[in-house]
């Protein structure tokens, strides 16, 4: 098993190429891979898109989720980050606006 972190799992969703992920494509298909719960809202408060924002809560969702703080409420911590965002509040972390997963 393998946890991943949120910087590698952004590069990733980007379609940016390197050693990190290039292991995480590989890894995804051989191993465990985990996710924290802190590390799945960081990622999904990224996407700007609602159909992004779908698409990849599907991907990770298959994941083993590692209670850090609790699945739920990364989840609703995500969703609440995008509708501050929405409102204008600024946003401290994105993901570009390409589904790559």
């Amino acid at each position: 098993m393998i946890l991943v972190d949120t910087s590698v799992w952004i590069d990733y969703f980007n379609g940016v190429v390197n050693k990190q992920t290039d292991s995480l494509h590989q890894l995804l298909s051989e191993r465990t891979v985990l996710i924290g719960d802190i590390i799945l809202t960081e990622i999904l408060q990224g996407f700007d898109r609602d159909q992004e924002f779908r698409l990849a809560r599907q991907a990770l969702d298959p994941l083993d989720c590692v209670h850090l703080g609790g699945k739920a409420l990364a989840i609703k911590a995500a969703s609440n980050f995008r509708f501050l965002r929405s409102k204008g509040v600024p946003p401290d972390n994105r993901v570009a606006g390409t589904f790559q997963g």
